[in-house]
């Protein structure tokens, strides 16, 4: 019998999160399109390696999740022009 235990959404998306080793705010508008491409061939496979999060079309920001410090760095390096900053999630 399965119990009616409450999931903490709020929670399970925080470790999702933090999972993350690096989190890099973008531009909320640019294309977008070149950029998906590239982070699908050298970042490995979305949301276990990396993860995008285009927000709502009010957002200023966009945000990009990158879990292994060696293609972090190898996205900074590409894309470094996008870069507005960083997010430290804990």
């Amino acid at each position: 019998m399965i119990e009616d235990t409450p999931i903490d959404v709020a929670k399970l998306v925080h470790d999702y999160l933090a999972s993350f080793s690096k989190h890099y705010k973008l531009p909320r508008h640019f294309d977008d399109e070149p950029f998906l491409e590239w982070c699908n061939e050298n970042l490995g496979k979305q949301y276990k390696d990396w993860s995008f999060y285009k927000g709502h079309p009010k957002d200023t920001h966009c945000v990009i999740h990158i879990k292994d410090s060696k293609r972090s760095v190898i996205f900074e390096l590409t894309w470094n022009h996008l870069i507005i900053g960083q997010l430290d999630i804990k």
